[in-house]
């Protein structure tokens, strides 16, 4: 582990551990392989690391350790790019508190938008993954199909994952900002529906996708503040797009 902090690990290559007599299968995140990667892997855990990603040793130990709440959905450290701007602030706040149970009925101050990171039984995860029936951001559709299931999860606020490749929310780097058709689709095709019926069963939308609404409006707003992004929307699409906004921040 040459370069690595003390006490901090960088993935080499996929691995496999027992943790707490847990059986934890460590492997990198790759939506198009996922679902071969899920029905080969026999461990009770599954963990999704980058072969560049520096953690902190014990780790998958503490996010095993918060599995162990009856009901909890996953589990999932802080988070930020390597080199990149500090942990969020609202993150940042809960590192200090430790290791600690979110309930998404209660506007969990931190939410992940993303399956990278995190520690999935693997069993819930393959059925979930599965059941994945439109290709518009099927990891958040999986985050809101199992929080559906057991509506908390574990945070490892003592936990700081540094990942290598950029993710959505690094809106500088967000490797979806080129793409056209990620502006909309996800919103119209899984966000709204997903308020919908959360809204149609409870009488308003629950916390948890309240939160993520206003993360993925936010999102693509400050994507495409970058003047390189400029150009993916046209200017004629632009009426729509603020229409679309307006539909989703109705909940």
């Amino acid at each position: 582990f040459s370069g690595v902090p003390v006490g901090e690990k960088r993935l080499i290559r996929e691995n496999s551990m027992n943790t707490q007599d847990m059986q934890i299968r460590t492997f990198p995140f790759r939506r198009e392989n996922l679902a071969l990667e899920l029905e080969q892997t026999q461990e009770e855990y599954c963990l999704f690391l980058d072969e560049e990603d520096i953690y902190p040793e014990e780790m998958p130990e503490k996010l095993a350790a918060l599995m162990e709440e009856p009901g909890t959905a996953f589990a999932m450290p802080a988070a930020m790019l390597q080199d990149g701007e500090e942990v969020g602030k609202e993150a940042a706040g809960l590192q200090k508190e430790g290791s600690r149970i979110l309930q998404t009925n209660e506007a969990p101050p931190v939410i992940p938008t993303g399956l990278a990171g995190l520690l999935f039984r693997t069993r819930e995860l393959r059925a979930a993954w599965e059941a994945v029936s439109d290709g518009a951001d099927p990891e958040k559709q999986v985050l809101v199909r199992l929080l559906q299931q057991k509506p908390k999860f574990g945070f490892c606020g003592e936990c700081l994952l540094q990942y290598a490749q950029p993710r959505e929310q690094d809106a500088q780097y967000n490797p979806y900002a080129l793409e056209a058709s990620w502006y909309r689709e996800p919103l119209e095709r899984f966000l709204l529906p997903s308020l919908r019926e959360s809204a149609a069963e409870s009488g308003e939308a629950s916390a948890f996708l309240q939160r993520l609404a206003v993360y993925m409006v936010h999102i693509r707003i400050q994507s495409n503040l970058n003047n390189r992004n400029k150009h993916v929307l046209e200017r004629e699409e632009l009426p729509a797009f603020r229409e679309l906004i307006r539909d989703v921040y109705r909940f």
